[in-house]
């Protein structure tokens, strides 16, 4: 799949928006030596869901902290990077068209 700059924008804003889940960057520190010394904090995503025929390959498994790993889901249920992606479009081309109206309309 071939990405556009606005669909890599998206992606950024989105990873952006993780990483401010954390509050100082002593604290993340912090947490990383705590989780390399406890491997219980990392779950195993599915880059291609299992329900869509992914399979438990090294190549198909990301290690995610817990808290970002259920803030994905949270955010985009059990979609893949593809159809997370093809869902930020979508809402993006909505934004777009109502900032359209908006101007045109004289708000």
């Amino acid at each position: 799949m071939e990405s556009s700059s606005g669909e890599l924008e998206l992606v950024l804003a989105r990873h952006q928006a993780l990483v401010e889940l954390s509050s100082s960057s002593k604290e993340i520190r912090k947490e990383k030596r705590s989780m390399s010394r406890n491997k219980r904090f990392l779950t195993r995503h599915h880059i291609k869901n299992k329900v869509y025929g992914g399979n438990g390959d090294v190549w198909n498994i990301l290690r995610l902290r817990r808290d970002r790993h259920d803030v994905w889901h949270l955010l985009f249920r059990n979609l893949d990077l593809e159809g997370a992606i093809r869902l930020l479009q979508r809402v993006q081309r909505i934004k777009d068209l109502q900032h359209h109206h908006e101007i045109y309309a004289g708000r």
